[in-house]
This record gives C-alpha cells, sequence and structure tokens, in this order.
C-alpha cells in the first residue's frame, strides 16, 4: 500500500496512481457541473454572475478532458501493460 504514495518505476504503481489521480479531477469537475446547473435550475435565478458562469463552463470542460479523459486512458494503459 505504501507503494502507491512513493515515487516509483512499477508501470502497475503508475497505473494506479494516474487513475486516482485522474478520479480526483472527476470529483471537481462534477462539482463545478453541479455549480453550473445550480446556476440552471431556475429561469432567473442568479446562482453566479454571467462572467463566473462562462468560467465555469470553460473550466469544466477542459478539466475533464484533459484533466481526466486523457489521465484515465494512460492510466489504463501502463496497468494493462505486461
Amino acid at each position: 500500500m505504501e507503494d502507491y504514495f512513493r515515487i516509483n518505476t512499477d508501470h502497475k504503481v503508475i497505473g494506479v496512481q494516474y487513475l486516482v489521480n485522474s478520479f480526483i479531477f472527476l470529483l471537481i469537475g462534477g462539482l463545478i457541473g453541479l455549480l453550473m446547473r445550480a446556476q440552471l435550475a431556475q429561469p432567473g435565478s442568479q446562482f453566479v454572475d454571467a462572467n463566473t458562469y462562462n468560467g465555469l463552463f470553460s473550466v469544466h470542460a477542459t478539466l475533464l478532458i484533459f484533466l481526466f479523459m486523457v489521465p484515465v486512458f494512460a492510466g489504463f494503459g501502463n496497468f494493462v501493460i505486461r
């Protein structure tokens, strides 16, 4: 268990580290998505202002594409390598 919290050269450990890190970013992206949905829950509600909403939308998309989708495939790839 302690191997997962240190620098390691084992490909399976690196794969698990990638996957754990990816799912942490998935959680952060999901929380940002919840903020966006709270804004859109009722017509005319102002949970966040327009500029903040636009920023949340951009950060949400970028975070989930580049910090979740790409690393999760790399993590699975590292894990299944023989």
